[in-house]
């Protein structure tokens, strides 16, 4: 079995983020783009915009000395579902992603 790439697990984040987004996020605007903001075990910040046609979505975690810092960034098209990944910070934050989105 291949091992996930970068790529693959970015991919599995996004569509956890989308979906802790769609559960809770609080309706933004930033800078004249609409979106959703959620925070996540007060470590982790999910924002994701519309602006321009394109979706962006940035999310923000604790890294080593204990500020948040921009983790994930990536962007779509509606028409082109495969997002371009911007920067990928690898780190425990993930872990807590996911343990918030398995929570009912």
């Amino acid at each position: 079995m291949k091992a996930a790439t970068k790529l693959d697990v970015a991919h599995s984040i996004k569509n956890v983020a989308l979906d802790l987004l769609e559960r809770g996020g609080q309706p933004i605007d930033h800078q004249g783009a609409k979106g959703k903001m959620a925070l996540l075990a007060d470590d982790i910040v999910i924002q994701c915009v519309d602006f321009r046609g394109r979706t962006f979505l940035d999310i923000y975690g604790r890294v080593h000395n204990g500020n948040r810092h921009k983790v994930l960034n990536m962007t779509w098209e509606p028409e082109q579902p495969v997002p371009v990944l911007v920067s990928f910070r690898r780190g425990p934050w993930e872990q807590i992603l996911f343990e918030e989105a398995a929570k009912p």
